[in-house]
């Protein structure tokens, strides 16, 4: 679950990590959709939304959890700004993070169990 720790929120349930190569160069590429779910990528600070079908939120968090920059809605087929110091990014479908979670907001989150996605 994604949980902001400013608020106590819960935002989702399901959380999926990206630790391998595959996994990583994968993210959302080709999924049809991604409701109330979040893919966290490790060791990011940048992204793409090539061959994506749908806009995502994407949160750039630092190593020690806090939120250093927020994009949402970027449509298929763009890249974001590098985001210096960022040392995981989180992404969700658009309009997960419009107002749950701002910068500045420290979040944690702990891995799903295994589950088709």
């Amino acid at each position: 679950m994604l949980i902001n720790n400013e608020t106590g929120q819960t935002i989702v349930l399901e959380v999926k990590i990206a630790d391998t190569k595959l996994s990583r160069t994968l993210g959302l590429m080709g999924k049809s959709e991604f409701h109330r779910k979040v893919l966290v990528i490790k060791n990011c600070s940048q992204v793409h939304t090539f061959f994506m079908r749908f806009p995502i939120d994407i949160l750039f968090v630092s190593e020690k959890g806090v939120v250093i920059h927020k994009v949402i809605g970027l449509k298929p087929w763009r890249v974001t700004k590098k985001v210096n110091h960022s040392s995981y990014v989180i992404e969700a479908t658009s309009g997960s993070f419009t107002s749950q979670i701002n910068v500045g907001d420290k979040v944690s989150f702990q891995k799903s169990e295994e589950k088709t996605w």
